[in-house]
């Protein structure tokens, strides 16, 4: 009675586990273990064999100008606060925008032709092709308005060495054509040449695959990354990865070649526009001047004088340094009031820059407002009014405006103060001239105003020969 209680009681005998009968479980079904095994295997093999090559191709472009155009003037500061520009991450995002615009990108697909792709299938595989791989060449005789909106497939093969045959994308035979020759197609003449006339093979098919431009152009954009080489570098790296490393390389260099253009277009822009302007001023001075030559003359006929220059000279020389400020104060003033006569009556131009104001936000203000004003029409050639970047883009150009005006007339009543307080010194030192005839004083006036205008002559015509350089 006392073994029997013994061996119930005992646990490790009635709960052993055996190690050899849970693996002969799993042995029994080795086969379905090493099927699967293989199976996966081959999966991977069959993945890696029809999944075409990724090549990643970088490019590196050098924003030159963007210390100059995001300074960290006060003006900045305040667009900072407007959120309008905040300093050079912002400038920085504003290129990669410009970089990645659809408008930049769509001409970088129609100089390529990459709306239209071909392929080669071998093995199951289908592999893109590109340029000197392409087996036939298609010249499409489409207006371009209807191929960058198609969207269509076919194939070509070649069934001897003067013609070929057209099969649609389900693999049905649509035409045969000779090699040279227009061909009516669906969607217009096409003409097909070899690539190279003694290496024609034969019942080899090329797939041809028309896009509309617009989805192209999104896509392309997707794939494009433009990021700066650190946080605090004007070294802006886009990396595009492709099945094609040549065809990458082309997308690349055309995309920032189509950049610099636009680049050089712009400030070409800028500068026609601002020589437009000054040679505006410079006639319209050039009139004022001569009428105060005649009215000089006038002045020295009626009051029968023979040296003015010695007579002015008395008042002039006891107040030549605070006549010189005034004459600078009075020239800005004029200058910013052309500026803003010319914003009202040009309000959808570009403002004239590199003025030279005293100032330096103006060609800080300007400079902004001109680049958003570009590519707002850069975006206008292929959207509407209403498109939503359009409108924010309208919302910002209006910010900036106001902000340009509100800046120029509080910079005009600085200037004005500080006129009135040089004009104030001058009379201080006028008034110690005893006896100041007042033939003097209207003659110290006309030469005053003729001084003025002359210096703002002489420094539009300085103007007028930088920017020709």
């Amino acid at each position: 009675m006392q073994n029997n209680n013994s061996l119930e009681l005992d646990p490790f005998k009635k709960d052993a586990f055996n190690i050899r009968e849970a693996l002969n479980k799993y042995i029994y079904h080795w086969k379905w273990f090493l099927l699967s095994i293989l199976i996966a295997v081959a999966c991977a093999f069959l993945y890696l064999f029809i999944t075409p090559n990724q090549y990643k191709v970088s490019s590196a472009i050098l924003i030159t100008a963007l210390e100059n155009e995001a300074g960290s003037t006060a003006e900045s500061s305040a667009f900072g606060d407007l959120g309008l520009f905040d300093g050079p991450k912002n400038s920085l995002d504003t290129e990669i925008g410009i970089l990645k615009s659809i408008n930049l990108i769509k001409r970088v697909i129609n100089e390529l032709d990459l709306n239209i792709t071909y392929y080669t299938k071998a093995n199951l595989v289908t592999t893109e092709i590109y340029k000197k791989e392409v087996p036939f060449n298609i010249n499409f005789f489409v207006d371009d308005s209807v191929l960058n909106q198609l969207s269509y497939a076919f194939s070509i093969s070649a069934i001897s060495l003067t013609h070929y045959t057209l099969f649609d994308s389900d693999g049905n035979e649509i035409n045969e054509g000779s090699f040279g020759k227009r061909l009516p197609f669906e969607f217009g003449d096409i003409v097909v040449t070899p690539s190279t006339i003694n290496e024609i093979e034969l019942g080899q098919k090329m797939f041809v695959n028309i896009s509309p431009v617009e989805d192209v152009a999104m896509n392309l954009q997707g794939r494009i990354n433009i990021a700066p080489e650190t946080r605090k570098s004007n070294l802006l790296i886009i990396t595009l990865q492709d099945q094609i490393k040549l065809k990458a390389h082309a997308i690349l260099d055309n995309l920032v070649s189509y950049y610099n253009k636009e680049a050089v277009d712009y400030k070409s822009q800028i500068a026609n526009n601002t020589d437009e302007f000054i040679n505006k001023r410079i006639e319209d001075i050039s009139v004022e001047l001569t009428g105060f030559d005649r009215g000089v003359e006038t002045y020295k006929k009626r009051n029968k004088l023979s040296d003015i220059d010695s007579e002015a000279g008395i008042v002039l020389a006891s107040s030549a340094g605070v006549g010189n400020q005034i004459v600078e104060l009075t020239s800005q003033i004029k200058l910013i009031d052309y500026v803003s006569d010319y914003m009202k009556a040009n309000k959808d131009d570009l403002i004239p820059g590199n003025l030279g104001l005293m100032n330096a936000n103006f060609s800080e203000n300007i400079t902004n407002y001109n680049k958003l004003l570009v590519e707002r029409n850069n975006l206008l050639r292929s959207a509407s009014k209403e498109n939503p970047i359009v409108t924010n883009l309208k919302e910002q150009l209006e910010r900036l405006r106001e902000s340009i005006d509100q800046s120029m007339l509080n910079t005009r009543l600085s200037l004005t103060f500080s006129l009135d307080e040089a004009k104030r010194e001058e009379l201080k030192l006028a008034s110690k001239i005893e006896a100041s005839p007042q033939i003097e004083r209207e003659i110290r006036d006309i030469q005053r105003q003729q001084e003025i205008v002359e210096t703002l002559y002489l420094y539009l015509l300085q103007k007028k020969e930088e920017n020709s350089i």
